[in-house]
């Protein structure tokens, strides 16, 4: 549940905006979701909510120092591996 969920929704991310996803964020996305997914289904989701915070505010933190402009690309694997490990930890 958590694989195919969590992937689904990256895969429909990149078809909706290929630009702004790439293919291995989607892999990755399967892999964490299938990690997640073994402790609970809501593990899946709070370590997919978890990713999408943490890298919010780092693209702000970003974009606030001046490292990045508006139309930057910034990696998003980080931060989905830091929001699943943050799960996984304190929950």
């Amino acid at each position: 549940m958590g694989a195919g969920g969590e992937g689904g929704l990256y895969v429909l991310l990149r078809l909706l905006h290929p630009a702004g996803m790439g293919m291995g964020d989607v892999r990755l996305s399967g892999l964490l979701g299938m990690c997640l997914g073994f402790a609970s289904v809501w593990h899946a989701v709070l370590g997919a909510v978890a990713g999408f915070v943490v890298g919010g505010l780092a693209g702000a933190l970003l974009l606030v120092a001046g490292r990045v402009g508006a139309r930057s690309r910034v990696a998003f694997g980080p931060a989905m591996i830091t929001g699943a490990l943050g799960v996984l930890l304190l929950l």
